[in-house]
């Protein structure tokens, strides 16, 4: 599935398809996770920015980053941390080569939750929870 059809498919609309990593509608905040990214033996299932993302020199300033800033800082405020997802697959910088919204429904009920999150670099850590309570943190 293309990129911007995997938000579509979750009621989120990109922007700026080809620069924006998050989206946002009047109910929710959606992330892109790039699946190389995600630690899948941890449990819960887990990806931090600062440990997979490569070197923040690569990505802090790009438009991306500060529209992801932003609608994390929404989905703490907002929403208790949770997010919609896309699972993206591809070689980060270098471009998708298919996308996959994220389905609690079809992931035993799990869904992605920001658990820590830097509000200067962009830093984030997301945890693939059931929908309950769990601490959020800052970097």
């Amino acid at each position: 599935m293309l990129y911007s059809e995997a938000f579509q498919k979750l009621g989120y609309r990109l922007v700026r398809p080809r620069l924006d990593w998050t989206a946002s509608k009047d109910d929710g905040i959606c992330v892109s996770l790039w699946k190389k990214e995600i630690d899948w033996e941890a449990r819960p299932l887990s990806m931090s920015s600062q440990v997979r993302s490569g070197p923040l020199e690569d990505w802090v300033g790009r438009h991306g980053n500060k529209l992801r800033k932003k609608h994390l800082a929404v989905a703490l405020k907002e929403y208790g941390g949770w997010v919609d997802a896309v699972i993206v697959e591809g070689e980060p910088g270098a471009g998708v080569d298919r996308a996959e919204p994220w389905r609690p429904e079809a992931r035993q009920g799990l869904k992605w939750r920001v658990v820590a999150f830097d509000v200067e670099t962009g830093h984030f850590t997301v945890e693939a929870h059931q929908m309950r309570d769990v601490g959020v943190a800052n970097l």
